[in-house]
């Protein structure tokens, strides 16, 4: 009888132990597929510059993966740095390539419904866009998130009337599919 009870006991224990790493198992791999997710996501960034003659949008996809649907957030400010209107820049491009920098002059960037006039200043909110597993992305402060709700709306629609296109020097390593 007490072999019986020892059996059962270490059994017991034994099962415990698997099932604890088991799960340990589960929660890393669901991390690395997070993680693996986020790759390319975390590869894209933008910012704005001002030179002494204009402000500049650069967006950059650091990744050898395209990106599509990509539009940006902007925030229109007066001359005191006050909001005045939220913006969505359709970029009139179906895809940013691989590796790409591309940079828009604010000046270049008119409003396409309403007064015909240019931003004057602006501010960065967010930028989405979709990945190259299908996947859509919503990258502002504090790095991307997943997106599943549709693309806020926003007053107007702005386009950019130029742009320039460069290639990433240091690019990162594409996806596995």
């Amino acid at each position: 009888m007490p072999v019986a009870i020892g059996s059962l006991l270490f059994t017991g224990v034994a099962t415990f132990y698997q099932a604890m790493v088991s799960r340990n198992q589960l929660e890393q791999s669901q991390e690395d597929a997070q993680r693996a997710a986020r790759a390319q996501a975390t590869r894209l960034s933008f910012w704005f510059d001002t030179t002494p003659s204009d402000q500049r949008l650069h967006l950059i996809n650091g990744s050898p993966d395209p990106v599509t649907d990509v539009d940006v957030v902007l925030e229109d400010l007066d001359a005191e740095g006050k909001a005045r209107t939220k913006y969505r820049v359709y970029l009139g491009v179906v895809s940013l390539a691989p590796c790409t920098e591309l940079i828009v002059p604010r000046k270049s960037i008119g409003i396409a419904d309403g007064p015909d006039r240019e931003l004057d200043f602006f501010r960065i909110l967010e930028m989405r866009f979709t990945d190259n597993d299908g996947l859509r992305w919503k990258r502002a402060k504090g790095g991307p998130r997943r997106t599943d709700s549709g693309d806020p709306p926003y007053d107007r629609a702005v386009l950019p009337q130029r742009w320039q296109v460069k290639t990433v020097e240091s690019c990162g390593f594409g996806n596995s599919n």
